[in-house]
């Protein structure tokens, strides 16, 4: 019965020691897996992608501080980061309060109609504003990956189309009914053209959010104005083409007046990405006088070293006070442009009438700067700039910008370089240059900062003889290497629980003979 007892002991040893080299192994495999994740090729990652259906800024000549103005706001807000710290951060919000809005709140109160969501810490997840349906924002945050969306829909009763009505100055709406006016009075005759009575559709405010006081003043949000049609620009691999021509393709986002959507991560082949992009449904400006439909722009990164950019901007359909347009860096065009008809000064006239409204529209080239590693591109679809007039000398001049459609990509990613071989074998110097003596670059006998003379302190090897132990240092190199040595590790252990089951055994079988 002893023996049995024994006996049953020593199979629960080694069934003990079998659970354990399981777990080990699984640990070596788990850490190997780990060591083998996009993240690790890489040795910098820095990746953020910024987007909104309306960025508005408001200007002054007053100070020049505030040329570009402390309102500086984002409607429709995605904000996707990532980086090798590691951290990854998702931000998203259908009314950003800008600069001021956030100094006044620093502090003081916490903005809810922001979704936050933050990786690693507490915030690691999901986070949500709003409801589906309105105002509403989604923010995400993983291991190396950043998502957010910003979004309203464009429900309506009636079933009526729906557009993001943007505030213009007071009294501009007249003013560009008056102005419009004498130029269709005009060209409309002369171009041949006949349009119909301008119909405003019903329109959805953009979302504001109500700052509390703190201190004295009170900061207001801004309303955001809208805009009109853009250029669409095409990018393909690493070099960036524009066309001039605006496309008449589909109208719309799929139900959503505003959305935006950001992405830092990694795609399927292990390649850093990050993709932004704002659409906007319809867009109301002046009453109706200025339509715009189908506004997106999209900017797409791929990054193994060497990034390769995609950028498009298309704007379906646009009009001005009835007159269908396209609109390019050099303003707005009537369309049917025909060498038999003045459409080259009725464009001019057209956009003399605007700026005389107060208004000026055009569109701008996404803007493309690489570096090694590196590029950052921003791109937007339409710029409607508002001119406050100044009706006496010396009254500072104001002006408030709306970027339709804005997106910003700053992609940069390095691959990781080998692992540095350390020397452990003694030699007789030691330099980063590899030898002492050595001359720095653009200098002559000028010799190189070194670690140390003697045996053995150096990051590359040295050029002295060693005394035996070459090949042993290179082995140990290769196994001090990751994962290797994590092998090495799991096969020491292997030999120890082996060994300790041998023993006991033996020390068991042995103890139930003498008894």
């Amino acid at each position: 019965m002893r023996g049995h007892a024994q006996r049953r002991r020593t199979t629960t040893i080694l069934v003990v020691l079998a659970a354990s080299s399981l777990a080990l192994a699984a640990f070596v495999a788990a850490a190997a897996s780990a060591s083998t994740s996009p993240s690790k090729r890489y040795g910098v990652i820095n990746v953020t992608v910024d987007a909104a259906t309306d960025h508005e800024v408001v200007g002054s000549t007053a100070f020049p501080n505030f040329t570009n103005g402390a309102v500086d706001n984002y409607y429709s807000l995605a904000h996707s980061h990532i980086d090798n710290s590691p951290f990854a951060e998702g931000t998203s919000s259908p009314a950003d309060t800008g600069p001021v809005g956030q100094t006044a709140a620093a502090g003081n109160f916490s903005q809810p109609q922001y979704a936050d969501a933050r990786w690693p810490g507490k915030d690691s997840g999901t986070a949500t504003f709003g409801n589906q349906g309105g105002p509403y924002a989604v923010a995400a945050a993983s291991s190396y990956k950043a998502t957010a969306e910003s979004m309203e829909a464009s429900s309506n009763a009636g079933g009526a189309p729906a557009a993001m009505r943007i505030a213009a100055p007071k009294g501009f709406s007249h003013r560009l009914r008056l102005a419009l006016l004498a130029w269709k009075a005009t060209w409309l005759p002369r171009l041949k053209l006949k349009v119909g009575p301008v119909v405003s559709p019903i329109s959805l405010t953009v979302p504001t959010v109500t700052t509390p006081t703190v201190g004295s003043p009170t900061v207001p949000t801004p309303t955001v104005p809208a805009n009109t049609s853009t250029t669409p620009t095409t990018s393909s691999t690493s070099t960036t083409t524009t066309s001039s021509t605006t496309t008449t393709s589909s109208s719309g986002n799929e139900g959503a007046l505003l959305d935006s959507a950001t992405m830092a991560g990694f795609d399927s082949k292990g390649d850093v990405l990050a993709t932004g992009e704002s659409a906007l449904g319809r867009v109301n400006v002046g009453g109706g006088q200025i339509l715009i439909e189908g506004i997106d722009v999209a900017v797409k990164v791929t990054n193994n070293g060497t990034p390769t950019p995609t950028i498009s901007v298309d704007v379906a359909n646009a009009s001005i006070g009835g007159v269908p347009v396209t609109i390019d860096q050099d303003g707005v065009h009537v369309n049917g442009q025909s060498q038999a008809l003045p459409f080259q000064q009725a464009d001019d006239a057209l956009n003399g009438a605007l700026k005389q409204a107060g208004v000026q529209i055009f569109t701008v080239l996404p803007e493309v700067t690489k570096g090694t590693n590196q590029v950052t591109i921003t791109a937007s679809g339409v710029h409607v700039l508002f001119n406050q007039p100044v009706d006496q000398s010396g009254v500072p001049a104001q002006n408030a910008e709306h970027i339709l459609g804005d997106v910003y990509v700053d992609s940069l990613a390095a691959l990781a370089g080998p692992v540095p071989k350390l020397n452990l074998a003694g030699g007789s110097s030691s330099s980063v240059a590899g030898g002492s003596g050595t001359s720095t670059p653009g200098g002559s006998g000028s010799s190189s900062t070194s670690f140390g003379s003697g045996g053995g302190s150096a990051l590359s090897s040295s050029t002295g003889s060693t005394t035996g132990g070459s090949g042993l240092t290179s082995m140990l190199t290769s196994v001090l290497h990751k994962p290797l040595w994590l092998l090495v590790g799991y096969l020491l252990w292997q030999a120890l629980v082996l060994g300790t089951a041998a023993s006991l055994r033996l020390g068991l079988l042995g103890g139930g003979g003498a008894s």
